[in-house]
């Protein structure tokens, strides 16, 4: 990495401008490359992949194997780059555990590593929080998130630089609990705690988050400052998502979570629910009362805040905006919970709600010729043939998930996929029939594309069995664990055997006794 000397790496957390400020670099990439700062991955998806390999995660069942390079990826666009400056924005990273920072750290060497963490007042991230359980599956009601927060404990512990940070109980970390994963995120101590381990303090810069009423541009300007950029030469009109909803929207998709959550595919949920739904539907409605913190939970989140202001004060970061940014004076708090809406308030927007999606899927499928009816001789299959469980997930259910995407797909998944992949390819040669393109040209294209995937998949088993060759021994530990577990299996199978041999002559011995 012999021309970029700094690498500035955003890690949220969550609910703290990350998707304003993502948005607004990516719209900017060109310009930002042509000031000597790249940013890598030509995507935010190969942004979010590249994250999740270097933390040991993967994003979806059946992952590729180049999938195993993706953070070796990023390194090496950074290192190639004509650039002075690598600059990467990915809220994921204020989870991330120590052998990541490390391996982080390491491989972006000998660029020195510059994190950058966005603060801001809890009163605001807490109802922002809760939103985004419900936009992924979650059906905790507003009384029992909050529960979980205010109970939510950690463990203190020293780290190397001398400053205590508390760590997630153990009992919490395994349970994943909605507490302990929000205090995981927002506590700097247990999120930008650890990167002080790795990362001098000098090299840590905060961002506080200006409160509502400030310049919509402010934000930009502290990161800008934080980052060593020009806020002025770069577009920051871009569009505003993850829009807060109102509690009587709130309520509404939580309870729809309560009837889908966990009887549908992830990707359907996410197509459906999380994106159209929440953002084509319920976002751009007029919305009812706010979501608020009330007056009596304002003592136990002052205290949290106050943890954080010290913390900041006396690490040694570098802070841009103002720390009383992250105290809030108490507003005009709503007397009403999400929890108290009632179902003659939710009966417009189901009905609304319902009609949308209707009108959506129809939109959907109305660009396919007809094929027989759907809803009636091809019902949706029961939960069970999907791999899924009917019911919401629970604390630590996901976990539970991720360690079983090993197995294949049931047979109710594979027709579902098939059928969609269908679906695109229908999809992509009316767009060139629409183009102008005549029914062989567009069929010669998709038949191009189809064929340039397959090449894809064939480089993808090359790179696998060419890392094979290059790693016998991973492979044949692999292969002698696996010859271990098979003896073993055989093993109980012949004692299984004998035992039942011998139950047979005892009970035929007993059968001649009984006869004579």
């Amino acid at each position: 990495m012999a021309s970029v000397q700094k690498v500035f790496v955003h890690i949220g957390p969550l609910k703290t401008g990350t998707t304003f400020i993502q948005a607004v670099l990516y719209q900017n990439r060109d310009a930002l490359l042509r000031n000597q700062v790249v940013l890598p991955r030509e995507t935010f998806g190969q942004l979010v992949r590249s994250v999740l390999q270097l933390m040991g995660r993967r994003m979806h069942p059946g992952s590729r194997p180049e999938d195993a390079r993706q953070w070796q990826f990023l390194v090496d666009e950074i290192a190639a780059a004509d650039a002075h400056t690598g600059l990467l924005s990915m809220e994921f990273l204020c989870m991330a555990p120590p052998k990541a920072i490390t391996r982080m750290v390491r491989s972006l060497a000998p660029a020195e590593v510059h994190i950058v963490f966005t603060a801001r007042d809890y009163v605001k991230v807490i109802p922002a929080a809760w939103q985004t359980t419900l936009r992924n599956k979650q059906a905790s009601t507003w009384e029992r998130f909050i529960t979980s927060l205010r109970d939510a404990a950690g463990t203190a512990v020293p780290s190397s630089t001398g400053l205590t940070r508390l760590l997630p109980r153990r009992d919490d970390r395994r349970a994943d609990t909605l507490g302990s994963r929000f205090w995981r995120q927002q506590d700097p101590r247990q999120s930008l705690g650890p990167y002080l381990d790795h990362v001098p303090a000098d090299h840590v810069h905060v961002v506080t988050v200006p409160p509502s009423g400030a310049s919509p541009t402010l934000l930009w300007e502290r990161f800008s400052a934080a980052t060593g950029l020009d806020p002025a030469a770069y577009d920051v009109d871009v569009r505003r998502t993850n829009t807060s909803l109102g509690a009587v929207e709130c309520e509404t998709l939580r309870r729809i979570n309560q009837r889908v959550s966990g009887r549908i595919p992830g990707d359907s949920y996410s197509d459906l629910v999380k994106f159209f739904l929440a953002r084509e539907v319920l976002e751009l409605r007029e919305q009812s009362f706010p979501l608020v913190l009330p007056d009596e939970d304002r003592a136990w989140v002052d205290e949290r805040t106050a943890d954080a202001v010290d913390f900041f004060a006396s690490s040694g970061v570098n802070v841009y905006g103002d720390l009383g940014d992250l105290s809030s004076s108490p507003g005009a708090a709503s007397a009403r919970r999400p929890d108290d809406v009632s179902d003659s308030e939710l009966l417009p927007v189901m009905e609304e709600t319902l009609a949308s999606v209707l009108l959506e899927v129809t939109r959907r499928q109305g660009l396919l010729p007809y094929d027989g009816p759907r809803s009636h001789e091809q019902p949706l299959p029961p939960p069970e043939d999907l791999g899924l469980t009917g019911d919401p997930p629970g604390p630590g259910e996901r976990h539970e998930a991720r360690a079983r995407r090993t197995a294949p797909d049931p047979p109710g998944v594979v027709a579902m996929k098939a059928a969609r992949r269908q679906q695109r390819r229908a999809l992509r040669i009316a767009a060139s029939l629409d183009a102008g393109h005549d029914a062989d040209t567009a069929g010669g294209l998709e038949r191009e594309r189809r064929a340039s995937k397959r090449a894809e998949r064939a480089a993808a088993r090359e790179h696998a069995r060419s890392w094979a060759r290059a790693n016998p021994g991973k492979k044949g530990a692999a292969k002698k664990g696996a010859a271990k577990k098979g003896a073993a299996k055989k093993g109980a199978a012949k004692k299984g055997a004998a035992k039942k041999a011998a139950q047979q002559a005892a009970n035929k011995a007993a059968a001649d006794t009984l006869g004579g």
